[in-house]
């Protein structure tokens, strides 16, 4: 049978008030478990044998054999403390007998035991130091609000006078997850009332996150990393300025449960929680370049400012080793030998360009910047004029007039821009011109033609061999042509 064993030997009351309590309490149980009453031999005096002469009821003098009571069916009500937890019931005396839990009796009666101290999967323990850490943090209360986290830091107290009312309502609470997460102790005041009653205090879910996501904020510190928490309505100010290049420094921003990562190229964490953006090499890539030479002055806010300075570039009317940022891509011009490759650098096809001119200027020779028709009209005349080592540039492409051996070494490997035009002299000119008359030859005539200035050889010619336009046959086939 089920035995409740009440120690009330401490409890000084008046005879009236201990016997009514010692009927009420059995009156309770009734025939449902045996009573033992533990008094004092100066209470055992005040109770009559009336009092004692009741099924399952005992009233004994306690004594230093009193445990022989304690079975593994027994209940014990005490103001001290007892284990095992679920076998301990405290008593506190008011004006009457007070039982905590209210309801141990019925819930021995009913299940053999009381409430069992929980099992504890995740001991506080473990994260206590780091959570301490991360409490002391100047970031706490930034992070608490980007993760929506409601947690209460609470100041010590003194657990060293607290009754065991309170410890036996408060240690299942300190080893319960859910509710250990609303008690109002300091960590250092959970672990130590669990430990002093040999028990084990829980973490709370809450807490495990918030250590979780320090380690990580400790983790970028260690590589260097300024980490700091941004709302979801800065966070694309702060990306618009990293993707600009507005803004340096190895920097890690915290947006909800996110870690948006800027500028650093490797990050050996791999999480859900991280957040690596498209552009996060775009800071190291800089840096190669300038260290290549490579000016990087500005950025192109849309693809017309883009187009713009391709253009001036194309026109050579802008200069310099530049790169020119658009989106996620670094646009080269003038730069002639690059070894970085990276799917973020646009090589433009007019690189050699500028590579080409600077050689040129260089080597002595004029680059004149020309329409098409130009570039024809000046090489009909280039042979009249003896012009030499002069660089037409029109549309990409550079024409050189009679240039020096030395000059055409230059443009070998320049072929795809660069056309070398061999334009023969005045007076070999005139001696073709003289033949191709003399002879009929249309197909010479017409070549002549093409490539010389031939209104102004013909004068020439007119005045080196007259008697050739006193030929009226020859003057006719000239007509006809």
């Amino acid at each position: 049978m089920k035995r409740i064993l009440i120690d009330i030997s401490d409890w000084n009351s008046e005879s009236s008030v201990l016997l009514s309590e010692i009927e009420r309490i059995h009156t309770q149980v009734k025939e449902q478990a045996e009573i033992v009453f533990l008094v004092s031999q100066e209470q055992d005096d005040e109770i009559p044998p009336k009092n004692r002469k009741k099924q399952h009821l005992q009233i004994i003098v306690k004594t230093d054999n009193f445990k022989e009571f304690i079975t593994n069916e027994t209940l014990f009500c005490t103001s001290g403390l007892h284990t095992p937890f679920e076998k301990w019931c405290v008593l506190s005396y008011k004006k009457g007998i007070s039982f905590t839990p209210q309801n141990s009796l019925d819930l021995f009666i009913e299940n053999g035991q009381l409430e069992a101290l929980p099992m504890v999967e995740n001991p506080l323990s473990n994260i206590a130091e780091k959570l301490s850490e991360a409490i002391s943090d100047t970031l706490f209360t930034s992070v608490k609000q980007q993760l929506k986290i409601e947690y209460s830091v609470h100041k010590d107290k003194d657990i060293e006078v607290l009754p065991f009312t309170t410890i036996k309502e408060l240690l299942p609470k300190i080893g319960e997850e859910q509710k250990a997460g609303k008690l109002t102790y300091s960590i250092q005041n959970r672990l130590n009332i669990a430990q002093k009653y040999n028990y084990t205090a829980s973490s709370t879910t809450k807490e495990r996150k918030i250590v979780q996501f320090f380690e990580q904020i400790a983790n970028f510190k260690k590589q260097i990393a300024d980490v700091c928490c941004a709302t979801e309505s800065e966070l694309p100010e702060i990306e618009v300025k990293y993707q600009n290049l507005e803004a340096e420094g190895n920097k890690v921003v915290l947006c909800g449960e996110n870690f948006h990562l800027f500028e650093i190229e490797t990050v050996n964490e791999e999480n859900s929680y991280i957040e690596k953006h498209s552009f996060v090499s775009l800071y190291s890539l800089k840096q190669k370049l300038s260290e290549a030479g490579v000016e990087i002055p500005k950025v192109a806010n849309d693809e017309g400012e883009l187009l713009e300075i391709k253009t001036k570039y194309e026109n050579l009317e802008a200069a310099g080793n530049k790169a020119i940022l658009y989106g996620e891509n670094f646009h080269l011009f003038e730069v002639e030998t690059i070894n970085i490759e990276s799917p973020n650098i646009v090589k433009h096809n007019f690189v050699e360009l500028y590579s080409l001119k600077q050689k040129l200027s260089k080597a002595g020779v004029e680059i004149q910047k020309v329409s098409t028709n130009e570039v024809e009209e000046k090489l009909k005349k280039a042979a009249f004029t003896a012009t030499e080592n002069l660089c037409l540039y029109s549309e990409k492409q550079f024409h050189l007039i009679n240039p020096k051996p030395e000059i055409q070494q230059i443009v070998e490997s320049f072929t795809e821009i660069a056309k070398i035009h061999i334009v023969e002299s005045q007076t070999t000119v005139i001696e073709k011109l003289y033949n191709a008359i003399q002879n009929y030859t249309v197909a010479d005539y017409a070549t002549l033609k093409a490539n010389c200035a031939t209104n102004t050889y013909m004068h020439e010619l007119r005045f080196n061999k007259p008697a050739i336009f006193k030929n009226q046959k020859k003057m006719n086939w000239l007509k006809e042509i």
